[in-house]
C-alpha cells in the first residue's frame, strides 16, 4: 500500500478544506439553502458539505470539523510537537536518535500512556516505519541526517568557560595594541591528497554501483599551512611535503609566493613552523613598532621556544584557541578549507580528463592548488569566516545557547540528597572548574 496517495493523470488536485468555511456553508445549508449553490459560494467539495450537514443533522451537539486522519492518528499533535522539539535538543546535544530509535521511543510513550494504536506495533515492539514516514512528513523542520563522527574531547571542550577565556584575552589584547583588522591573522594548516573525491556525475537510473576514476585508492597528503587576515587579504601559502629532501619541483606552477619545506611525515612541526614564521614575516614586515596578531590552534608544533622567541623579536603576537574548538573558533576551518577542497576536487577531476592513464602525484599538487587557491580565498569568504567567529568585528556573544548544548551533558552534577554532600560538591566544582580555567590559560599562550 503506497504511503502517499497519488492523484491519477488528469485528474483534479484535492485542495484541503477550510474549516471555517466549511462550519458556515453547513450552517447555511442547515438554515435552507441548497447544496449545490452553497457549494459553489464558499468553494467546498459538494460530497464534503453533504456528508458534514448530514452528520450535524443527525446529532445534536458540536462536531468536529477535523481531516479524517484525525481519527486514527496515535499521538496528539500536541505530543508530537514535543517529540520533534525533544528529537532536536538530542541532535543538538551530539547524541541524536535513529529513526529505529524514535520508533522504539513512539511505542514505548504509547504504552505506558495506555493509548490505542496498531497490533503490528505490539508485535515488533516499536512503530512502524508508515507511522514514522508520516510523522516526518507532518514536521517538516526535521529530517534525516548522516551525522558527522565527533569526538568526545571536541564535543565537551567547545563550553562558556573556554570561549569566555579566550574572548578575554582576545579583548586584552585588542584593547592593549589597538590592532587594525589587516594586522589580525590566522594561521591554520589543511591537508591535500593525491586521490581526490570525485563530483556528483550524470548517470542511468537504476544502477546499483557508479563509479569514477582517480589516481589510486589511497594517496599521499602534502600541507598546506594558510594565513589570512580580517580585511579580506590572505599570504601565499606554505607548503610541505612528504620528502625527505628539497626538490624544486615541489612547487612548479604553484601560486605566487609559494614557500615549501620537505618532511618524511609531510605534517607539521616545531621546526618547520619556525621557517613558517620567517615566511610570514616576508610577507607581513611585523615589528614592534607595526605589531600583528596571529591567532592558531595549540599544536605543540606552533608553541615552541625558538617560535616565541622569534614572534617577540618581531612584534608578533601569538594568540591560541582552547583546544578541540577549531570547528567554532577557528575561521579557516568554518568556510575557507571546506571551499578550498572543493575546489581542488573538481581541478582534480579536470586534471584527470586532460591527462588519460595518468595519475596525480604529488608534484601537481602545487599546480592543482593554484587555481584552487584564488578561488576560495576570496575576501568576501575571509571577511565572512572572521566575523562567524566573533573575532572581528569582536563580538563575544556570537554563540547561542544551543551551540553550547553538547557540554552540557558533562556539566550536570551528580544527584545527592544530603545537603552537606551537595556543598562539599559545590565546592569541589568550583576548584575544579579553576583548575580548569588555569589550564586552558596555559594553553591559550599570549606573547
Amino acid at each position: 500500500m503506497p504511503r502517499q496517495y497519488k492523484t491519477k493523470e488528469g485528474s483534479k488536485k484535492r485542495i484541503p478544506v477550510d474549516k471555517e468555511k466549511l462550519k458556515i456553508a453547513v450552517a447555511d445549508v442547515l438554515g435552507g439553502n441548497t447544496l449545490k449553490g452553497t457549494s459553489k459560494k464558499y468553494g467546498v467539495p459538494l460530497m464534503t458539505l453533504k456528508r458534514y450537514a448530514r452528520r450535524q443533522k443527525q446529532t445534536n451537539q458540536e462536531i468536529e470539523y477535523e481531516p479524517n486522519y484525525k481519527k486514527s492518528q496515535v499521538l496528539t499533535d500536541e505530543e508530537e510537537k514535543d517529540l520533534a522539539t525533544y528529537l532536536e535538543t538530542a541532535s543538538k546535544l551530539y547524541h541524536g536518535l535513529t529513526p529505529k530509535n524514535v520508533r522504539t521511543l513512539a511505542y514505548q510513550f504509547v504504552k505506558r500512556n495506555n493509548k490505542k494504536f496498531p497490533d503490528n506495533w505490539e508485535l515488533r515492539q516499536e512503530a512502524s516505519y508508515d507511522w514514522f514516514w508520516g510523522f516526518m512528513q507532518r514536521h517538516n523542520e526535521l529530517s534525516l541526517r548522516k551525522p558527522e563522527a565527533t569526538s568526545l574531547s571536541r564535543a565537551t571542550s567547545f563550553n562558556r568557560h573556554n570561549v569566555k577565556q579566550f574572548f578575554d584575552n582576545l579583548k586584552s589584547l585588542m584593547n592593549r595594541y589597538n590592532f587594525e583588522p589587516q594586522q589580525i591573522y590566522n594561521v591554520d594548516e589543511t591537508g591535500l591528497t593525491t586521490v581526490h573525491k570525485p563530483k556528483k556525475i550524470v548517470a542511468c537510473r537504476g544502477l546499483k554501483q557508479v563509479s569514477k576514476v582517480t589516481s589510486a585508492e589511497r594517496g599521499e597528503i602534502v600541507t598546506v599551512c594558510s594565513a589570512i587576515n580580517a580585511i579580506g587579504n590572505h599570504l601565499p601559502p606554505f607548503m610541505i611535503f612528504p620528502r625527505k629532501n628539497w626538490q624544486d619541483r615541489m612547487i612548479y606552477n604553484s601560486p605566487p609566493g609559494t614557500s615549501c619545506a620537505p618532511n618524511p611525515s609531510g605534517w607539521m612541526n616545531a621546526v618547520i613552523f619556525l621557517q613558517y614564521l620567517n615566511h610570514f614575516q616576508k610577507h607581513v614586515r611585523s615589528s614592534k613598532e607595526n605589531p600583528t596578531l596571529i591567532i592558531f590552534d595549540n599544536h605543540e608544533s606552533h608553541i615552541s621556544i625558538d617560535s616565541i622567541k622569534y614572534a617577540k623579536e618581531h612584534g608578533i603576537h601569538l594568540l591560541t584557541i582552547p583546544p578541540h574548538t577549531s570547528q567554532k573558533l577557528q575561521p579557516l576551518d568554518r568556510i575557507l578549507f571546506g571551499t578550498l577542497k572543493s575546489y581542488y576536487d573538481t581541478a582534480c577531476d579536470d586534471w584527470m580528463a586532460s591527462h588519460p592513464a595518468c595519475k596525480i602525484t604529488i608534484y601537481d599538487i602545487s599546480g592543482l592548488l593554484e587555481r584552487a587557491y584564488p578561488l576560495a580565498m576570496t575576501p568576501r569568504n575571509i571577511t565572512k569566516s572572521f566575523k562567524i567567529t566573533g573575532i572581528y568585528p569582536l563580538n563575544t556573544d556570537i554563540f547561542t545557547d544551543d551551540e553550547f548544548l553538547s557540554s552540557y551533558v558533562t556539566d550536570r552534577p551528580e544527584e545527592s540528597h544530603d545537603d552537606s554532600a551537595l556543598d562539599q560538591q559545590d565546592h569541589l566544582a568550583e576548584a575544579l572548574i579553576d583548575a580548569d580555567v588555569r589550564h586552558v590559560t596555559e594553553n591559550l599562550q599570549i606573547i
